[in-house]
């Protein structure tokens, strides 16, 4: 996620971009054969979204986060539903304190499913989405439609809170809190 795009790119920018994100999570949560991530770094913010959207998540190093209330942004509802599907319970946490926690302990919250070491990680995914992949398709495929019916229902809800997010995004304030969490990066 490139914030200083955001910065530069102005309010269409951040419409496309917005929508953009959510579609890429909703292709992956939505899709209807096994999806597994094998993360093998830091999963931060969007990049721990789309790793909560995959059916199997392995991770080998790094640390797991939902950052966006310390950047000063909302969530568009798609994301803040993948997660809640994904991280249950323990997903209020993850998004009002802003924590990104080691494998360790994302392995005993349950976003990710397998620690895996880092030469092992790829063989094991591809091994995990093989398996997956010998059951019928439709039936994986109904079942999994079937597990995400809440969420994609809440989703589909949800456009005018994702108007909302929008043009929080796009306000001065929001723009100004992102310029700043990008400068103390440097």
């Amino acid at each position: 996620m490139d914030l200083r795009a955001i910065i530069d790119g102005g309010a269409d920018y951040t419409d496309r971009f917005l929508a953009a994100v959510s579609a890429a999570f909703l292709a992956v949560f939505d899709h209807p054969a096994p999806v597994v991530a094998a993360i093998n770094g830091h999963a931060i913010a969007g990049g721990c979204v789309l790793a909560m959207a995959a059916d199997v998540r392995l991770m080998s190093s790094g640390l797991i986060g939902l950052s966006e209330v310390a950047v000063g942004v909302p969530f568009p509802v798609a994301a803040l539903e993948v997660c809640r599907y994904a991280m249950g319970p323990s997903v209020t946490g993850a998004v009002l304190r802003a924590d990104n926690v080691d494998i360790r302990t994302a392995a005993e919250r349950g976003w990710i499913d397998e620690v895996v070491a880092p030469d092992d990680l790829l063989a094991r995914a591809v091994g995990t989405a093989r398996a997956l992949g010998q059951h019928p398709s439709t039936a994986y495929a109904a079942m999994k439609e079937q597990l995400h019916r809440h969420a994609r229902e809440a989703i589909d809800a949800g456009g005018e809170l994702d108007s909302n997010v929008r043009a929080m995004w796009k306000s001065n304030e929001t723009r100004a809190r992102i310029s700043a969490f990008v400068d103390a990066l440097k």
